[in-house]
């Protein structure tokens, strides 16, 4: 993404390597952009800022200071990616809806044309602890349970 991000705007509009103290409106802020601040010092005004810095982005928290406070929404995301692929073609994207659950899956080329399908799957979960420490091998269980108990189609339930 950073990647794509970088090849479609002006490099000496990019500043890496540096951290982000303050964001602020500009004084002649008649195009809405904007004044950033880093802790060495120096400041850079943009017309655009993304902020790609992360889950605790100060970009965001920057810009959203005044707004409520994010609020965990119970709604979980289980990400899986293997080698290889028994059906369909490179390329391809498949949705499954299931009782209360969604999943995505993909089929795509890595490094060295290697392989590999994927799976998202999203759904409701009453646990209130956002964070939990999951085992890999447990979380694996649990993904085909939970599409095993939504009457996801086998060929899901297979990936």
């Amino acid at each position: 993404l950073q990647r794509l991000l970088a090849d479609s705007i002006p490099s000496e509009s990019i500043v890496l390597g540096k951290t982000l103290v303050h964001v602020s409106e500009c004084n002649d802020n008649e195009n809405g952009a904007v004044k950033c601040t880093f802790e060495d010092g120096t400041t850079k005004d943009f017309d655009l800022l993304i902020g790609a810095d992360g889950i605790r982005s100060k970009v965001k928290q920057e810009v959203l200071r005044h707004s409520r406070k994010a609020e965990y929404s119970n709604i979980r995301i289980q990400f899986g990616v293997a080698k290889g692929w028994n059906r369909g073609n490179d390329g391809e994207i498949h949705q499954w809806f299931g009782d209360g659950t969604y999943a995505l899956t993909a089929q795509y080329r890595g490094l060295n044309s290697e392989p590999f399908e994927m799976i998202a799957l999203v759904f409701r979960d009453e646990n209130d602890n956002e964070n939990s420490n999951w085992d890999t091998g447990e979380v694996k269980k649990m993904c085909v349970d939970r599409l095993k108990q939504t009457n996801n189609p086998q060929e899901v339930v297979d990936l």
